[in-house]
């Protein structure tokens, strides 16, 4: 009797100890929440879980978000370990004030990331030239439980524009994007490190805005909220961006729960102090290239001159191959031909800041 029960008291201990094994193993692996996958939050996520898995022996799991609001709420319940969230939110979750209804707890900040700046981008078709055009127009004011959102209905208080005197949406950043290219979409707020992806992106395909803050609604907002700092987007941040950009701005800060080992925090601070300026270059979008020339002339082509073109270039490889022996001995087709003429061709005018072709893409 003695020795069954022996027995089974060393096999409850093999268990258990089985069992902290695991628990423990599983803790190499942390969930990290972010943003949505157009902006810089998921961006600086995956890069920042590429480099904790080469330099440590631990891993991040990068979670898409609704953004800082949503990572505060999902680690104080347990379940994400850290996140990114605006330095305002977090002010706001440990007060209980603004989307919290109460104080949060069971997190703290490790370490700040980066300035993010409040971004209003327009339709150049929309009209809206300051933000006062918003009245009547289609907003996207950010996803619930962002920290765009707070920052976006702020800006609007500021400029004493109701909700209820525009179309309110609220969409992520590529929706948003993606709503301006299609018409569907005036303005959308952003806020995020510059350039953020989804709006440069979305700056190459589709003539965009984006508006200046005055100076009035920046000493409101200053006002509202202690957190904010006044912050410039440079000229040629995105493409056709000609001026600076005077706007609000917030520190993007690393949140932790209170479980995660300090030992580990400390590992994962040391490789952002090392690598945080390689993080953000990697993490944000590449700023827009100089123009050739401010003289280069565009020539866009919609769909029905596409069609047209490639008849003409279809008739000119023909022509040219009754004409040039080789090129009908080696039977080379006349497509080929007639659009190696044309890439020549744009090519020269583009290198010589004289024009460029823009093909309609949708």
């Amino acid at each position: 009797m003695k020795k069954i029960l022996l027995l089974t008291l060393l096999l409850i201990v093999a268990c258990a100890v089985t069992v902290c094994a695991k628990e423990n193993s599983a803790q190499s692996v942390f969930k990290i929440g972010t943003g949505g996958t157009g902006g810089n939050y998921y961006s600086y996520g995956r890069n920042f879980d590429t480099m904790i898995r080469e330099k440590t022996s631990y891993a991040l799991e990068v979670r898409a978000t609704s953004g800082s609001a949503a990572n505060i709420r999902l680690i104080s319940q347990g379940f994400l370990d850290m996140g990114i969230a605006q330095s305002d939110t977090i002010a706001d979750a440990y007060a209980g004030k603004g989307v919290f209804e109460k104080p949060l707890t069971g997190f703290h900040p490790v370490t700040g990331l980066y300035t993010e700046s409040c971004q209003l981008i327009v339709s150049a078709s929309s009209g809206i030239k300051d933000v006062s055009d918003l009245l009547g127009k289609r907003v996207s004011i950010g996803e619930d439980e962002s920290g765009v959102q707070k920052n976006a209905l702020q800006i609007l208080t500021a400029a004493g524009i109701p909700q209820e005197k525009f179309s309110v949406y609220r969409l992520s950043f590529l929706d948003a994007a993606q709503a301006v290219k299609n018409g569907t979409l005036d303005a959308f707020f952003v806020t995020a490190g510059t350039p953020t992806k989804a709006v440069a992106d979305l700056a190459h395909s589709t003539p965009i805005r984006l508006i200046s803050l005055s100076e009035t609604i920046l000493h409101k907002l200053n006002d509202l909220n202690p957190q904010y700092t006044e912050s410039v987007i440079p000229a040629g941040t995105y493409a056709n961006q000609d001026t600076p950009i005077r706007t609000i701005g917030v520190k993007a800060v690393l949140i932790a729960s209170d479980l995660v080992p300090t030992e580990v925090e400390k590992e994962f601070l040391s490789i952002l102090t090392e690598n945080g300026s390689k993080l953000q270059k990697v993490s944000f979008a590449q700023p827009a290239k100089p123009k050739i020339s401010e003289g280069i002339y565009t020539i866009h082509i919609n769909m029905y001159l596409t069609l047209a073109l490639s008849v003409c270039v279809l008739y000119l490889g023909t022509f040219m191959r009754r004409r040039i022996t080789f090129l009908e001995t080696f039977c080379i087709p006349a497509p080929v031909v007639g659009g190696l003429v044309f890439a020549v061709i744009s090519c020269i005018l583009h290198a010589f800041g004289i024009a460029e072709f823009k093909f309609d893409e949708t």
